[in-house]
């Protein structure tokens, strides 16, 4: 979904699109922000899923049925999952594993929403009077389907449909205009700081070429050119030629997030009512208000409620424009929602993003992932971009240790120390084999993983995720930072490839557990008493990568333009290499 609406000038007769799944997200979402893990499906257990049911079908089914309806100016579009002309019966499957009870009572809410428009659509396709509407279940795991049935009227279906799209309208509406008093706002822009400073002005015409040609370009400028205001006012200038959705400005360090913003602040010249929403993105712990509590409505009362307190919080917040830390947290206790989540919503609805880089390379990464999933046209600003090269290296880098799956032991139940024990077991196999291979070496390259070691790492990542699975109400905060480092480290070994090596390194003192207590809290301790008292060694396995490009590259594709820029980008061939950027890089 475009959130940031484009529209000619007549906007009450333009059309807006919008798919079922962000209608439903924006109008029927409701109850509790709730955070706390639970395994999912990934993406190919879901493809498969969906093609299992729709071959248990009869030969009545149709699969993947495109829909389309109008409501005013706007274009709602999706494709359903089967519908039965013999049985008159419309499905939506959705995936799981565990158990279905354990399915949060607003997700299913928001399930039948997405079915019921779809209801819709059919009847009105179709001409139909009634409808079965059948919402499947499907246990990947288990394979089994859990329908729930029910007979609506085509009436009732409009009603619901048109309740949703009114209040889609008004904010599609409102978005519009937006857009519009940006885009003339912009176009309208003069340079803040003249006279440029010496090579202030090649560089920020080679950026706005860049960003309305949708290129990619390196940039080296030395110190006291103006490299950031010689940026951000180019890129915000080119977004009404190029049609651009949104600016990403990415640092490496809190500072350069400041800097940033003052030079947004120069360039708009600090008017409360410039027509440009600026959202700043914050570490979640720098933005939560309740350290103590969980991210979910049973702990945290800002959780509570969450998704009900958000559409006011959300015009609140797009009517205040500029949302840097204080005004986001002013917003959001103002409604009694989290800032850290509120920020996340208003991604959706700003025109500026500035964070760090994570938020657009990480593994999971939430700038990309909306990039790809709305289809935005983004223009990415990378600031002190001799940084990222370390910092992307580390964000696709892992490693396990002995020393921690010891320390761990204690705090998981007791029904998966048995794979906790085997992995112990591979551990000890790796420290023998190391000391009979190369006796007192400290550190070797392996050609690759130890494929026993990491089989066993698999079936303790199985048996970890089984347990979460059938007991969703307990609580894992003591040990989930282990599953989630374990679960990290094996994603990576599957695409373990000439970009990175694996490493295995050994010392005669025991490393410190890093990681556990700082997410769940719980402290856990680890000396060399903890290890067989006659070996107290510790060993580590580390998934170091050392070409980023094979992963940062995918980021640099989704965006429409990137610019990265610093004082030290030499030589150019060498970041343009190891960062995957493209071929015809300027």
């Amino acid at each position: 979904m475009t959130n940031a609406v484009q529209a000619p000038h007549d906007a009450e007769a333009a059309a807006c699109p919008v798919s079922v799944r962000h209608l439903c997200e924006f109008g029927a979402k409701a109850g509790d922000l709730d955070l706390r893990f639970t395994p999912a499906p990934s993406a190919q257990q879901g493809r498969e899923g969906h093609v299992l049911v729709a071959s248990r079908r009869g030969p009545a089914h149709e699969a993947e049925v495109k829909l389309l309806g109008n409501y005013q100016e706007l274009k709602v579009s999706g494709r359903a999952d089967g519908y039965d002309a013999a049985r008159n019966e419309l499905e939506e499957v959705k995936t799981f594993r565990g158990s279905v009870d354990a399915i949060a009572p607003n997700h299913r809410q928001l399930h039948w929403a997405q079915l019921k428009v779809y209801g819709w659509l059919m009847c009105q396709s179709r001409r139909l009077d009634r409808l079965t509407l059948t919402l499947v279940y499907f246990d990947v795991i288990e394979q089994t389907e859990h329908p729930l049935s029910e007979v609506f009227s085509a009436a009732d279906l409009r009603a619901f449909f048109e309740s949703l799209c009114t209040c889609y309208l008004r904010w599609a509406r409102q978005e519009a205009a937006h857009r519009r008093h940006r885009d003339a706002a912009l176009q309208a822009l003069q340079f803040p700081q003249l006279p440029f400073r010496p090579g202030q002005r090649d560089l920020a015409s080679g950026v706005y070429r860049a960003c309305v040609r949708s290129g990619t370009l390196l940039v080296q400028a030395p110190t006291g050119v103006g490299k950031t205001i010689g940026t951000v006012f180019p890129a915000l200038r080119a977004m009404p030629e190029r049609g651009t959705d949104k600016l990403f400005f990415l640092t490496a360090k809190t500072p350069g997030r400041q800097v940033a913003l003052q030079a947004l602040q120069k360039v708009t010249g600090s008017r409360r009512n410039f027509p440009l929403r600026v959202v700043e993105l914050v570490a979640r712990d720098n933005a939560c208000e309740h350290k103590d509590k969980a991210c979910h409505g049973q702990s945290c009362p800002l959780a509570n409620g969450f998704y009900d307190r958000l559409p006011a919080a959300r015009v609140a917040a797009a009517g205040r424009g500029w949302l840097d830390q204080r005004n986001l947290r002013e917003v959001a206790l103002d409604h009694n929602i989290c800032p850290y989540y509120l920020g996340h919503e208003m991604v959706r609805w700003s025109d500026v993003v500035v964070g760090d880089y994570n938020y657009y390379f990480d593994r999971s990464a939430m700038l990309y992932a909306l990039t790809v999933e709305g289809a935005w046209r983004v223009s990415v600003l990378v600031d002190e971009a001799h940084n990222l090269y370390a910092r992307a290296c580390s964000m696709y880098s892992a490693d396990l240790t002995h020393a921690e799956t010891v320390a761990v032991r204690p705090h998981v139940p007791a029904s998966l120390r048995g794979r906790i024990d085997e992995w112990l077991n591979q551990w000890q196999l790796q420290l023998d084999a190391s000391e009979r291979r190369a006796p007192g070496t400290v550190w070797r390259l392996l050609d690759q993983l130890p494929e026993a070691w990491l089989r066993s790492l698999q079936k303790l990542n199985s048996a970890i995720s089984a347990y979460i699975n059938d007991r969703p109400g307990e609580s894992h905060e003591a040990w989930l930072p282990f599953y989630f480092r374990t679960l990290g480290f094996a994603g990576l070994a599957e695409a373990f490839g000439e970009h990175s090596m694996c490493e295995w390194d050994r010392a005669g003192k025991v490393f410190p557990v890093t990681g556990l207590s700082a997410m769940s809290g719980v402290q856990l301790r680890m000396d060399a008493m903890d290890i067989d008292a006659g070996n107290p060694v510790a060993g580590r396995l580390t998934l170091r990568n050392i070409v980023p490009g094979h992963f940062v590259g995918d980021r640099i594709r989704a965006a429409d333009s990137v610019v990265l820029f610093s004082a030290t980008l030499n030589p150019p061939d060498y970041y343009i290499d190891l960062l995957g950027l493209p071929e015809t890089t300027r």
